[in-house]
């Protein structure tokens, strides 16, 4: 069985996107960022367990516009709050979300299936933040990453995609997107001139 993740991002995910013009705040390099920032707020989402075909992973349904885990029994969503439990229920739009990822699978990995190992979701004062880490195939050390920041908007707002790319200079470090929930910046994990960052409107 399905286990859906429906009531803890909130129903009004649902609702069309928006025509109103969008403005990231700041998108700068080379954070220096002070400890915990980055993850002051909102819970991470995974996957855990084993299957009988292979590893048990999340999985984005983009036509349902929700997340959910492989259907055996063993493969449970674990849900994790980063600092404090809270009700908040974002508005980001799923929809548009889920068809800027689609796009970006069949761009980059010929459109083969996003194997999720962590959704971690965010909200600041004016925006929210959706990034997911994954693979493709059965090559799990090899990560990728992209994130979501919507504007709060009663019906999602426009949504800008952040895709950081390329090497941090340490195996152990992923060249990704880190969100600043006090300032409302994304920034470039790492300083490396390997790790570079991308914007996409949607």
């Amino acid at each position: 069985m399905k286990n859906l993740i429906v009531l803890v991002i909130g129903a009004v995910m649902i609702f069309p996107p928006s025509n109103q013009d969008f403005k990231v705040k700041k998108l700068l390099p080379n954070p220096f960022l002070e400890k915990g920032l980055e993850s002051d707020n909102g819970r991470s989402i995974n996957c855990k367990g084993t299957c009988p075909t292979g590893k048990c992973y999340a999985r984005f349904a983009i036509q349902d516009r929700t997340f959910d885990c492989l259907t055996c029994s063993d493969c449970k969503m674990v849900i994790k709050y980063l600092k404090s439990q809270d009700s908040y229920e974002y508005q980001s739009d799923l929809g548009k979300i889920g068809q800027m990822f689609a796009n970006r699978l069949t761009t980059l990995h010929a459109g083969q299936e996003a194997k999720i190992t962590n959704i971690l979701m965010q909200h600041s004062e004016n925006k929210e933040f959706i990034h997911f880490e994954y693979y493709i195939g059965d090559n799990e050390d090899n990560l990728f990453s992209v994130g979501y920041v919507s504007e709060k908007a009663a019906n999602g707002g426009p949504v800008i995609e952040v895709d950081c790319s390329g090497d941090c200079g340490q195996s152990s470090v992923l060249c990704t997107e880190v969100y600043n929930v006090r300032t409302e910046e994304v920034y470039r994990k790492c300083q490396s001139d390997s790790c570079k960052m991308k914007v996409t409107k949607g």
